[in-house]
């Protein structure tokens, strides 16, 4: 599996980039399907004191995308978010 974190404006620290990749690893870990990539974007939306969004792309080996994204305040409420998303998602469990 090869597991990306994109930080598209350079705002988020090697913490919080560090952070948003162990925790969709973690929502991901223990799945049945095999997981070819997964990409995790970083983005702050409306200046300095704005939302943040976080986006989770996963690419299934069978080629079946899975697209989660969620906003907050603040970088590790939105990661928490969409991580959350993601282990609620339809994936098989092993």
């Amino acid at each position: 599996m090869q597991l990306t974190v994109r930080d598209v404006n350079r705002d988020f620290d090697q913490q919080t980039r560090a952070y948003a990749e162990y925790r969709a690893f973690a929502a991901l870990a223990g799945r049945g399907e095999p997981i070819e990539k997964v990409t995790v974007t970083l983005a702050r939306r409306g200046g300095p004191a704005g939302t943040v969004a976080c986006r989770i792309a996963v690419r299934l080996c069978s080629g079946e995308p899975i697209d989660v994204e969620a906003f907050a305040p603040r970088p590790y409420a939105a990661i928490e978010r969409a991580a959350g998303l993601l282990s609620t998602h339809h994936l098989a469990r092993r």
